[in-house]
């Protein structure tokens, strides 16, 4: 029980930034900067990643550069994680076009935004072809990072 509250408030806490600096950035009316992602993503990788103490952070590190482990459940899983804190999938792990979109626009920096929409939409079907929650997420990433290698950003 202590685990599924703690989890809980690693969740909200996540969503509490996220909702925080999207209000910072809407009454600013500009988009995060690199330096204010790369800080978000660092606060997502540190909630997600003592939830699988199996994952190296060469493991983890490998992501940012196609390292997609195929046969590795807790990796899956840790993308999923990412996925779930920064509000962009549905509950039964499909990524959310509408919350993507939002998150696109409010966080991401905007000579990032054109290509972070076109990812998007490029592997917005992704998710159809697979059952596994964790799987949805993991191969949608993967899709994303072999649309675009070189702008690939992952926590």
């Amino acid at each position: 029980m202590f685990s599924f509250f703690h989890n809980g408030c690693q969740v909200l806490v996540c969503n509490l930034i996220i909702i925080f600096l999207g209000l910072v950035i809407h009454f600013n009316e500009a988009a995060m900067t690199m330096k204010q992602l790369e800080k978000t993503m660092e606060t997502l990788r540190n909630t997600c990643t003592p939830q699988f103490p199996s994952l190296s952070q060469d493991m983890l590190n490998g992501i940012k550069t196609g390292g997609f482990l195929e046969d590795n459940k807790d990796l899956k899983c840790y993308i999923k994680c990412i996925a779930d804190m920064a509000g962009t999938t549905t509950k039964k792990g499909d990524i959310d076009m509408k919350k993507s979109n939002n998150q696109i626009e409010s966080l991401i920096p905007l000579e990032m935004k054109d290509h972070a929409k076109a990812a998007l939409n490029a592997c917005k079907e992704v998710s159809k072809n697979y059952k596994d929650p964790c799987e949805k997420v993991f191969y949608t990433a993967k899709c994303s990072y072999e649309f675009g290698p070189d702008k690939f950003m992952f926590p």
